[in-house]
């Protein structure tokens, strides 16, 4: 027997600060955590302009020796406990987490003689589900900046498919030197902060996070007092099968993505009322994405669905970008009021027939909306969610 799958909890550490709801006022205020980070200043980097957790201390961690368990933990405290999953669920949920460069700080203590012994990902999610005793199934997604979208969809399978009543799904990144010198190398950082889906844009900025949502089948809703967030209704996979780190030129792993996950969820183009892009800043990311957006409903509709990227925001969180983007996506079809693009000031050319959002902006009417994450290594990934009540 299939289930219905619905969001029942949301954990969110980021650049904003501690807990989903500083990450929502912030966001809808279009505001931005993107600054000069002294963590990176510290280490001489030209473009220190990231989105850092505020009172992180990489030297003074705690749980374990890696900063993806101490930015895990309150993150999920917090959508555990917005879930209200009875302690029966609760031993059996399952635990699927995604990360791009997860286990990179541990890694750089051993290098710099700080620890003995480097800790794997595995290991590190292993810990996490000791420390809540999840029982369930556990598997971590490592897909570079689309990881914790495809740790959505297998949860959302192993719910759909009623192996599970409840899994905990989700991403977490930190900012460490490793991953900042790889961006750097590769030329795609911005000096002055993010502006995606701007003509003036020069480039990402990198932003840490954790954020992880609790997926209950629809049996489990009943047992609960909670209202749902939202309905999780199917996802599209896909793969570019062109670059390790360039998008095709015209975005067919994208256009395959959102199709697949329209097909799934039984939607047409006409249905879709949002699309949260991943809109990096990057020159060439930006434009193919669009390109794709307008190819899969420029025939259907017109014009096509309104659009925005929340990562002038809260920076590229790479690995927690699906789930902190679709968890962005719930939060809008929640409340009735959708993101918007911060930095965005002069829309690029290829997003003329698409409608942008450029701060905060209430669809009353918007029901359904698709999440997008694109990466490196050709993979695509697109949720798709709709309004409950």
């Amino acid at each position: 027997m299939k289930h219905r799958v619905f969001a029942m909890g949301i954990g969110i550490i980021s650049g904003f600060g501690y807990g989903r709801l500083i990450f929502w006022d912030q966001l809808i205020a279009n505001r931005t955590a993107v600054r000069a980070s002294q963590r990176l200043k510290a280490l001489g980097f030209a473009s220190p302009m990231a989105a850092e957790i505020p009172g992180i201390s990489p030297a003074k961690i705690s749980h374990g020796g890696d900063l993806l368990i101490s930015l895990s933990i309150p993150a999920l405290v917090e959508a555990l406990a917005q879930s209200a999953l009875s302690p029966r669920d609760l031993s059996g949920t399952g635990f699927i987490m995604g990360t791009s460069l997860g286990g990179n700080d541990s890694l750089e203590r051993m290098v710099n003689g700080q620890s003995e012994s480097l800790i794997v990902i595995s290991e590190l999610a292993e810990r996490l589900t000791k420390f809540f005793k999840l029982s369930g199934p556990m598997a971590i997604a490592s897909a570079a900046c689309a990881a914790s979208a495809h740790a959505v969809s297998m949860g959302f399978d192993l719910v759909h498919s009623g192996a599970l009543r409840a899994c905990v799904v989700g991403g977490v990144d930190p900012l460490v030197t490793l991953t900042m010198a790889g961006f750097t190398g590769l030329k795609v950082v911005s000096k002055r902060g993010a502006r995606p889906l701007d003509t003036e844009r020069d480039g990402l900025s990198l932003g840490e996070a954790a954020c992880y949502l609790v997926l209950v089948a629809d049996t489990a809703v009943a047992d609960t007092a909670r209202t749902p967030l939202a309905e999780v209704l199917g996802y599209g996979s896909a793969n570019d099968a062109y670059h390790p780190t360039s998008p095709h030129p015209e975005g067919l792993g994208a256009e395959l993505a959102m199709k697949r996950a329209m097909n799934m969820a039984m939607l047409d183009p006409e249905d879709i009322d949002y699309i949260n892009l991943h809109g990096t800043g990057t020159v060439v990311n930006d434009a193919v994405e669009l390109m794709a957006v307008s190819r899969v409903f420029t025939n259907f509709r017109s014009p096509p669905p309104p659009v925005s990227s929340i990562k002038g925001a809260i920076g590229h969180t790479l690995g927690t970008a699906g789930a902190i983007e679709l968890a962005a996506t719930v939060m809008a079809l929640d409340t009735g009021v959708f993101p918007g693009t911060f930095g965005l000031m002069h829309p690029m050319a290829e997003a003329r027939h698409i409608p942008m959002l450029r701060s905060a902006t209430r669809l009353p009417h918007a029901r359904v909306a698709l999440s997008n994450s694109f990466a490196f290594g050709g993979h695509s990934a697109t949720i798709a969610v709709r309004k409950t009540g």
